[in-house]
């Protein structure tokens, strides 16, 4: 491999890793993102005949100074200092990368990608800065170590420059060598980062995050969820089920060996009453602060908060910030997502409607537990007349045949709850479900999708049967949340995408209160996953991965860390390790063992040495007449000489093809080099008399020889 080839792929992998790194923060917005991603991809496929030219070496220093000021105008506005910082950081890596020359701007690179590194561990990031930080510790080994070859070619060496031993130096020919790392020396240097990766690990584990960061006053912007919004048209909710993203995570404390695969979980979000005939609203919404107990907000006067039916949610930042309950819900415990000692304050709100929000200081979702119970009621016991006539509220110009047919479909009967599971079983059974409804152009789109398309997605059957109950004088809302959740086999906990989000509905039946009703057919509202095989597999191991990254690297603190303490203690007394450590660590064991590693010591250099005395004896003794052991004495003096001055003479090359080759290669003194191994090879093979004219010939070049040493360590 080409040295400059290797150099330069590193060092550009080092930049992009730790770019990528502060990337995954979120801490940019989308198009400025995509405007870095775009100068990076440039900067890096820029030749180095177009970055070595005068006006590109101007335009960068332009750049970079209209960047500072412009981020230094910003600061007058509200925008985050943070993020002024590391774009500007950012824009500066770029603007090097593209304009490099040397070893010199190489270094600059190298501290850059550190301090992108360093601002993405403090602000935090999820599973991409895991893979970031890891590339980095990998990459860090083998572009300082080649970064500083070059930095001593370059620096000592200069195009037209000769060496200490006269020969001129070629420093594009040395950058160009494949001679000057290899695979396996490059290998061996990346396995330096094993004990970087042991160090690092030591020090995380033995000293938990506290969070006291500076940076952190002013905390990293997350993306969020959008969706579940105040107001929902139809047509519209129907893009939700395109999204594969993660919106929450489901862990149930006991699950059985073989878990099914999908479960249909209703977890409910907002509330709509009010219909115009295209779009669902909220008539009020105001919210005031509920009734807790510290973290625990209760839903029934007396929980079981011992029972074993509960559950732990994690939900990913959504926006409007909804908590997310089951049906039967009976309390909910907040839990701390803190990095620090400080605990973080939240909040939860609830409105007319039964819908929860939450209130918090940062936007990195929320965690909780949700503790269960089946025989809870309903909290309202009757209706008022005037939220009754609320959800009775039929649209403007609804034709009578919305009525005619909610009749048509229950028939003789009576009974408010019988009626309403009439006209969900009509829904679910003669009606298609489709994401792409052509009733979403209609000017009235409820009706299109009764009386002509037949075929939408859940929306347009929360709707319909919204609508026909209260044409039959049975109160009702529309309900919009997720409903369906796919099991992960690695993590062993459900996944809640936001292709999950799904739209039912609430009657409310006199002496029972609220009842879910869903329309939608049952194999739309169990979603199947829309991968299969091996890339289910692989997005299952990724998301487990960051489930474990978020819960255990990210929220790592003291209670963590004790725990961990208190395994490793558990596992040390089963094994009996702590018996051997205590038999080990007495003065007595220690000074035995000392003794066996000295006896072993000693024991080896003795063996070698014998060795090597019987390998010198058994050596074959070689038998030289006078001239030829003259001729090696002298040529043996020659060869020193040279070695001294830079240029020994290769074990695999012979002496008269090396006197030829420091002769093509214009040395001063070839000439005289290839005179005297010639003098030797004659003597040494041809016979041929040592004169005193010879020994004289070859005194007086090792005397020029040393004299050109001596210059050089003058110089």
């Amino acid at each position: 491999m080409r040295f400059g080839i290797v150099h330069r792929l590193m060092l550009d992998s080092l930049a992009v890793v730790g770019l990528l790194a502060v990337l995954a923060t979120g801490e940019f917005e989308r198009k400025t993102a995509l405007f870095l991603l775009l100068g990076l991809i440039v900067a890096i496929v820029v030749p180095a005949s177009i970055r070595e030219k005068r006006p590109v070496q101007f335009a960068g220093t332009v750049t970079s100074v209209g960047a500072l000021i412009i981020q230094i105008s910003r600061l007058t506005t509200s925008a985050n200092v943070v993020t002024l910082v590391l774009e500007f950081a950012a824009l500066l890596q770029i603007v090097r990368l593209a304009t490099r020359r040397g070893a010199a701007h190489d270094q600059q690179i190298i501290v850059l990608a550190l301090l992108h590194l360093i601002a993405a561990t403090i602000l935090g990031a999820g599973l991409g800065y895991a893979a970031c930080f890891i590339g980095f510790m990998f990459l860090t080994p083998v572009t300082l170590l080649l970064s500083h070859l070059r930095r001593e070619v370059e620096g000592n060496y200069r195009q037209g420059a000769r060496d200490r031993s006269g020969l001129p130096v070629d420093v594009p020919r040395i950058l160009r060598s494949r001679r000057v790392v290899s695979p396996a020396y490059l290998g061996l240097v990346i396995c330096l980062s094993l004990p970087m990766f042991a160090f690092t690990g030591l020090l995380f584990v033995a000293f938990p995050r506290v969070g006291l960061s500076l940076l952190l006053l002013q905390p990293a912007r997350k993306s969020r969820i959008v969706g579940f919004s105040d107001r929902v048209d139809l047509g519209v909710v129907g893009k939700l089920h395109a999204d594969p993203s993660v919106a929450l995570r489901i862990t149930y404390p006991e699950l059985p060996e073989h878990p099914p695969e999908h479960l249909a979980v209703y977890l409910r979000g907002a509330s709509l009453d009010h219909y115009d005939g295209s779009a669902w609203s909220k008539t009020q919404s105001t919210a005031r602060a509920a009734e807790h107990e510290g973290a625990l907000y209760r839903f029934s006067p007396w929980p079981n908060l011992n029972s074993e039916r509960s559950l732990t949610i994690d939900l990913a930042p959504i926006e409007p910030p909804i908590v997310f309950l089951p049906a039967d819900v009976a309390a909910v415990q907040v839990l701390s997502q803190a990095r620090g000692e400080m605990p973080e304050a939240i909040g939860l709100f609830r409105n007319s409607e039964g819908e929860f929000r939450y209130v918090a200081e940062s936007s990195s979702g929320l965690r909780y537990r949700v503790f269960l119970d089946e025989r809870r009621g309903s909290q309202d016991a009757t209706l008022t007349p005037s939220e009754r006539a609320k959800y009775l509220m039929l649209p403007p110009r609804l034709s009578n045949r919305v009525e005619e047919l909610a009749r048509s479909w229950v028939g003789s009967e009576a009974e408010p709850l019988n009626q309403s599971k009439l006209l969900e079983d009509h829904l679910r059974r003669d009606f298609v479900y489709d994401l792409d409804s052509p009733s979403g152009g209609a000017a009235n789109p409820m009706e299109d999708f009764l009386f002509s398309s037949h075929r939408g997605h859940c929306e347009y059957y929360a709707t319909a049967m919204a609508v026909m109950l209260r044409t039959l004088g049975i109160p009702s809302r529309n309900v919009t949340g997720f409903g369906a959740a796919s099991f992960n086999r690695f993590g062993r906990f459900y996944v809640v995408r936001q292709s999950d989000a799904h739209s039912w509905v609430e009657a409310w039946i006199d002496d029972i209160g609220w009842r879910r009703f869903d329309p939608t057919p049952p194999i739309a509202t169990i979603q199947s996953s829309e991968l299969s095989g091996l890339g289910r597999v692989v997005r299952e191991l990724i998301e487990a991965a960051a489930q474990r990254w978020s819960r255990h690297v990210e929220g790592y603190d003291v209670q963590q860390q004790l725990g961990l303490a208190w395994k490793i203690r558990v596992r040390v007394e089963r094994l009996g390790l702590s018996r051997w450590m205590n038999t080990l660590g007495r003065p007595r064991t220690l000074a035995i063992l000392a003794i066996l590693v000295l006896s072993v010591t000693l024991l080896g250099k003795f063996l070698r040495k014998r060795r090597a005395g019987t390998e010198a004896r058994r050596a074959p003794q070689a038998t030289f007449n006078q001239p030829s052991m003259q001729a090696i004495q002298l040529y043996r003096r020659l060869e020193r000489a040279l070695t001294e001055l830079g240029i020994p003479r290769p074990e695999s090359t012979p002496p008269w093809g090396y006197a030829r080759s420091l002769q093509r290669l214009g040395h001063p003194m070839a000439d005289s080099i290839v005179e005297l191994t010639g003098i030797y090879l004659e003597a040494r093979f041809g016979e041929r008399p040592i004169t005193e004219a010879d020994v004289e010939a070859f005194n007086r070049t090792l005397a020029l020889l040393r004299q050109t040493r001596i210059r050089d360590r003058a110089a």
